[in-house]
């Protein structure tokens, strides 16, 4: 059995320190790593320095290349075969590892490798048989991409140290503003969700913490998610004339609620109809019903909704979602009422606006579902006072056409009237106060 020194495989390897015994644990112990790249060399280590038992005398306990007991140069697919996974995974592993140069790829081998720079100096019997590196500016040029290497490497000397300075003074000032930002957000994001935990009675416990002192940056939070928290009380409440009432409205004072448990015959809504009334009478021929027989029971607060719109109308939305989905009717009403949620007023046209603009920002994302998407990402543009300045600027960059004029915006026109509104000739002031009239949507000039 060929069994070759340790030194004469170090000097195979290429290793200028020697050796150091490492017990055979712990490279097999990377062989649970979640990196890849950290397997691939657990399975080099292991079919390399490794000690095996080989199948003839002529085959070398240790070798500098990986192979098995026969003798046989491993390759990428003994690897995939190793851990289950597929070629193409291996192939990646090892490219990974050829790349950090822990692994050489020649003669159809894969040779364990030991000259590769790393952050401390190397210890041997013989002293330190590397030093770090002491240029920090040569070290960042290293770390730069390829196409920013070659420009900086072309700079003088004193340039390179300027660029390098206040790169690390960049990176530095960004690391710190990125973890300032991190902490913002997470003091501005955290009261919503324990309103969500407050609302289901969900127990919090968070340690006190003082609000965060804005150095770098000043974060706004745009919008909330749509929670609907203030539904929340109809889980425990009754429904009484198909609608959805809470305890709490049902009985303000805190009595108990009357019995709605139905008799064994109900009540007919209609009664019999007096002698004499003919079978096939119209309902208007009946007797008027009084206020107190239409009015709701004592107790329930009228709950007023918006004018339905009919599907024609909210066409414009419609055709706006149908850009990136299929929607349903429904889903086209539950956009409208989100967004009449934040403006009672708006349209259907301007809510086909934002529809539009909310997909045009989102095409470069992969939404997976786009009506939750429109459904959480539209509403929000309808609050106030955002949407009110919207509409403003909106209505003033509304092209318009005067007689004897071309068309220009509708604020460039209002101002142009105003100015005619103290023209000498009369001809030209009522010119300006009548169309003044039309575009401003008034009776009057003032």
């Amino acid at each position: 059995m060929s069994s070759p020194n340790n030194d004469q495989l170090m000097q195979e390897i290429g290793s200028k320190e020697g050796y150091d015994p490492i017990p055979p644990r712990q490279h097999m112990r990377l062989m649970e790593s979640k990196d890849p790249v950290e397997q691939a060399m657990a399975w080099v280590y292991f079919n390399t320095i490794r000690y095996r038992s080989p199948m003839e005398e002529s085959i070398p306990t240790r070798t500098p290349y990986a192979c098995d007991a026969f003798g046989r140069a491993l390759e990428t697919k003994d690897l995939a075969a190793h851990y289950h996974w597929t070629v193409r995974k291996a192939r990646r592993a090892i490219e990974g590892a050829v790349k950090k140069g822990w692994v050489r790829k020649a003669e159809g081998k894969f040779w364990l490798c030991a000259d590769f720079p790393v952050a401390r100096p190397v210890l041997s019997e013989d002293g330190p048989a590397e030093a770090p590196p002491k240029d920090p500016v040569a070290s960042y040029i290293e770390t730069l991409p390829p196409y920013q290497k070659t420009a900086v490497a072309a700079m003088p000397r004193a340039k390179q140290m300027q660029y390098v300075a206040n790169r690390v003074e960049f990176e530095d000032w960004r690391k710190r503003a990125m973890a300032e930002a991190v902490a913002l957000v997470r003091e501005k994001t955290e009261p919503v969700g324990d309103r969500i935990n407050v609302a289901f009675k969900v127990p919090v416990l968070r340690a006190e913490k003082k609000p965060h002192t804005q150095t770098f940056i000043q974060l706004e939070l745009f919008g909330e998610p749509l929670l609907n928290l203030s539904k929340l009380a109809i889980f425990d409440g009754q429904r009484v004339n198909g609608h959805a009432q809470s305890s709490a409205v049902l009985n303000p004072n805190g009595t108990a609620p009357p019995s709605t448990a139905p008799s064994a015959r109900p009540a007919d809504p209609h009664p019999p109809m007096p002698t004499g009334a003919s079978v096939g009478a119209k309902s208007s021929d009946r007797a008027p019903r009084t206020s107190a027989e239409s009015a709701p029971p004592p107790g329930l607060v009228s709950q007023p909704r918006p004018r339905a719109l009919t599907a024609e109308q909210l066409g414009p939305i419609d055709a706006a979602m149908r850009q990136v989905c299929s929607p349903a009717s429904r889903d086209v009403n539950l956009l409208f009422g989100h967004c009449r949620d934040f403006a009672p007023d708006c349209t259907p046209e301007e809510v086909a606006h934002f529809v539009r603009q909310t997909v045009i920002k989102a095409k470069r994302n992969r939404v997976e579902n786009w009506i939750g998407f429109l459904l959480r990402g539209v509403p929000p543009n309808f609050e106030s006072p955002g949407f009110e300045a919207w509409r403003v600027q909106r209505q003033d960059s509304e092209m318009v056409t005067l007689p004897g004029f071309s068309s220009m915006p509708r604020a460039e026109a209002i101002a142009l009237l105003r100015e005619y509104e103290h023209a000498e000739e009369q001809d030209v002031r009522s010119f300006a106060r009548e169309h003044l009239v039309k575009l401003l949507g008034i009776t009057e000039v003032a």
